[in-house]
């Protein structure tokens, strides 16, 4: 079974960005969205189960986006998110069949509010995720990338825009530790002058142990450097 695909809507691009991060480590496919008109443009061109929308966006209200989504797309749930308890904002996402959230204050509110909407979906079981105190370079088709955050069966990739985004089924050289990896892209989204770009390992690639070690090396924030005595 594929992973839930959850369409997040929120002009806070810092909020908006955490929560993306926390659902793709938990195994779901995430994409982002700061305003109503990317919402739209995004559900007319790929499928997804749920959408977490703030219900005050500015323009195109959240409210007016769930209504319009949910015209064009009935299959579509929806997590109506606001501040504080409305009556009214509760008729409104029932009536679209969706529930009207306050604005979680925890990740697990989160994944219980995700799970009730999508009680048959199980998010993808995944290694546990490490995010770099530093980027670390790599190779895709002869351009340059960086590792952004890695676990044994998978990775972040940030390449310059100018080269593309990475296909469907890519390669990645490492080659600092001789090694070339076998990927498949799960999201890619473009941020102005570069992608970001989550992908699994293939199983060939998963089982690697130089891919195991350079995950176990690769450092995280916090992380202090050995010293010798």
């Amino acid at each position: 079974m594929n992973a839930p695909r959850v369409l997040v809507v929120d002009d806070d691009v810092v909020s908006m960005g955490q929560t993306l991060r926390w659902l793709r480590t938990s195994g779901y496919l995430g994409a982002g969205a700061a305003s109503a008109e990317r919402a739209q443009a995004l559900l007319r061109n790929g499928p997804f189960d749920l959408m977490l929308v703030k219900a005050r966006l500015p323009f195109v209200g959240g409210v007016r986006l769930m209504q319009l989504a949910c015209a064009e797309r009935p299959e579509l749930r929806v997590l109506l998110v606001g501040e504080r308890p409305n009556g009214r904002l509760e008729l409104e996402a029932r009536r679209c069949g969706g529930q009207y959230v306050l604005e979680p204050n925890s990740r697990k509110a989160l994944a219980e509010a995700i799970t009730s909407m999508l009680p048959d979906a199980r998010p993808l079981q995944r290694w546990p995720r490490k995010h770099l105190s530093r980027r670390f370079p790599v190779r895709v088709r002869d351009a340059e990338g960086m590792l952004v955050d890695v676990s044994y069966g998978g990775f972040c990739l940030e390449m310059p825009a100018v080269n593309g985004a990475p296909p469907d089924a890519f390669d990645v050289a490492v080659d600092a530790f001789d090694l070339e990896i076998h990927a498949k892209a799960v999201w890619c989204q473009r941020h102005d002058d570069h992608y970001l770009c989550g992908a699994m390992l293939v199983a060939r690639s998963e089982t690697d142990p130089r891919w195991r070690m350079l995950v176990d090396l690769l450092p995280e924030p916090g992380d202090v450097p050995s010293s010798g005595a």
